[in-house]
């Protein structure tokens, strides 16, 4: 098993390695208290590349609110996907990316406090 240390803890599986193996470590340490998940980035190239192919005229947007982890924005940014932002921080994350803030990102709340609207015309796509 390969460990790639980045923000957030990465492991890279190889093909002899078992999900559950590592789960069973991560949560076997004795200094382990805090919550944890586990993602396999591959499958969210796999669905979508899916996607795309069986709906190439809709595009994907992605609820920010579902998961923030940045590991998981990159891959999807990389690949393409629009972004629903639903707050100012998850606007700004999206943002920290790279992502351009005229049609790849859009905010989806429905009411705002005055603070995140002031935001929107400057940054976010109307």
């Amino acid at each position: 098993m390969k460990i790639v240390n980045c923000e957030e803890r990465v492991h890279v599986l190889d093909n002899q390695s078992s999900v559950w193996s590592l789960i069973r470590d991560i949560a076997g340490t004795n200094n382990q208290e805090d919550a944890f998940y586990v993602c396999d980035i591959g499958d969210i190239v796999r669905k979508h590349k899916i996607w795309k192919a069986k709906l190439p005229r809709v595009e994907p947007h992605y609820a920010v609110k579902c998961n923030d982890s940045m590991t998981v924005l990159e891959v999807l940014s990389a690949l393409g996907t629009s972004f629903d932002c639903a707050s100012k921080v998850e606007i700004n994350k999206v943002l920290s990316l790279g992502v351009s803030p005229t049609g790849s990102s859009s905010p989806t709340r429905p009411s705002r406090r005055v603070t995140s609207v002031t935001l929107l015309p400057s940054e976010c796509p109307r």
